[in-house]
């Protein structure tokens, strides 16, 4: 194991993605599944998400964006079946695929689903990554997948079960609850539960006197709240069409 995550750092640090593909399956294999989980192997599973899994959700975002530019025309009227709508689309189409094949193969691990022996903080760490990966199940499948959107409901509720006595201003705790917004406004479409979930995250943050307010996670469910709640107010102002920030 030791190998392992020397080789999947050394991949990390150089952004090369194959190689920590290949090592983080190695990691999360289900012959170490006996193997308690630690910070540099949970470090590799969250490195593979930033590096290999998220820019395609970029890509995605970059592609949606295009793709319905195109669709909309310049008369700004619908239109169809241009060669390079196709293009965008089936770009797009194969982003999604290799997202949800990703995430699936690790969720299909049962280590990844192994927490026992671990410390709190890393127990609802590992949870929070699951839960993360079945948001983007259900990102690509555009709501019509039920059990990913399921799953990372009761998965981001268990993470937050799991962090409740770290203090409100714990940044681990502040990351499960600003992803689980997240996923109430991108997934479910319901920016109202969003914003409750965010302004709790941040009030509670606010009551506390530890004076730990500018921790970058905080700044981003405040930032998030600011655009959600400028969309519900005004659904034609200038904060229309911008995503939430989250932790990666």
């Amino acid at each position: 194991m030791e190998k392992i995550v020397a080789t999947a750092r050394v991949a990390a640090e150089a952004n090369v993605g194959d190689v920590l593909w290949t090592n983080c399956l190695a990691v999360v294999a289900d012959d170490k599944k006996d193997i308690p989980w630690d910070h540099d192997q949970l470090h590799i599973l969250r490195d593979t998400m930033r590096l290999c899994i998220h820019p395609l959700r970029e890509s995605r975002r970059i592609l949606l964006f295009f793709e319905d530019k195109e669709f909309t025309g310049k008369a700004g009227k619908k239109e169809e079946g241009s060669n390079k709508s196709a293009i965008l689309r089936g770009h797009r189409k194969q982003a999604e695929a290799d997202i949800f094949r990703m995430c699936n193969e690790l969720l299909g691990s049962e280590r990844i689903r192994r927490d026992e022996g671990l410390c709190p903080d890393l127990r609802a760490q590992l949870t929070k990554v699951r839960a993360d990966m079945h948001r983007y199940c259900a990102e690509v499948r555009g709501g019509t997948d039920e059990t990913h959107a399921k799953d990372a409901e009761a998965t981001y509720q268990t993470a937050l079960a799991q962090s409740a006595t770290f203090g409100p201003v714990d940044d681990t705790r502040l990351a499960i609850c600003l992803n689980y917004s997240v996923f109430y406004r991108e997934v479910l479409k319901s920016p109202d539960k969003a914003c409750d979930i965010a302004k709790a995250a941040i009030d509670s943050a606010l009551v506390d006197d530890s004076g730990e307010m500018n921790s970058r996670v905080f700044l981003m469910l405040q930032q998030n709240l600011k655009i959600w709640t400028a969309q519900i107010e005004n659904p034609l102002s200038e904060s229309t069409g911008r995503i939430g920030q989250e932790a990666l």
